[in-house]
C-alpha cells in the first residue's frame, strides 16, 4: 500500500482525532474514507446533453460512430487472441483506423497488438 504525509493545521487534527475517538476508528481509516468519498464524488456528472451528442456536427457523429465500430472491432480481435490492450491506446487506434491513418508511438509493442493499424516505432528514431 502507497503512503503519504499530510500537513495540517493543528486545531483540524485534533477535530480530526475527537471524530476518529467519537466513531472509534483510526485518523488514517477516517482520511481514506474522506478521500475515497472525495473521488467517488468527483467522478462527476456529464455536462447537460453530452450523450445526445447535439453538440457535435453530423459529420462528427459518423466518425466518431465508425471509431466505434473499429474499436469494437479491434476490442474483439484483441480478446480473440486473448492479448490485454490499454483502453486508451485502443480509443487512439480505433480513431487511426477510422480514419485510414496509422499512429507514431515510442510505445510500439502496444499498437502491434492490433491487427490492421500501421504503426511507426519513433523510439528507434529517438536513439539515432
Amino acid at each position: 500500500m502507497a503512503t503519504t504525509t499530510i500537513h495540517m493545521p493543528t486545531h483540524l487534527l485534533r477535530a480530526l482525532d475527537a471524530v476518529a475517538a467519537r466513531r472509534k476508528a483510526s485518523r488514517n481509516r477516517l482520511l481514506t474514507e474522506a478521500c475515497r468519498r472525495l473521488v467517488d464524488e468527483d467522478r462527476g456528472a456529464w455536462p447537460a446533453g453530452f450523450f445526445e451528442m447535439t453538440h457535435l456536427s453530423e459529420k462528427d457523429r459518423r466518425e466518431l460512430a465508425r471509431a466505434g465500430r473499429e474499436m469494437d472491432k479491434a476490442i474483439r480481435g484483441a480478446r480473440r487472441r486473448g492479448t490485454r490492450i490499454d483502453d486508451m491506446d485502443l480509443a487512439v487506434a480505433a480513431i487511426a483506423l477510422a480514419h485510414g491513418l496509422g499512429v507514431a508511438t515510442c510505445n510500439a509493442r502496444h499498437f502491434n497488438r492490433l491487427e490492421g493499424l500501421r504503426v511507426l516505432d519513433w523510439s528507434k528514431a529517438a536513439r539515432s
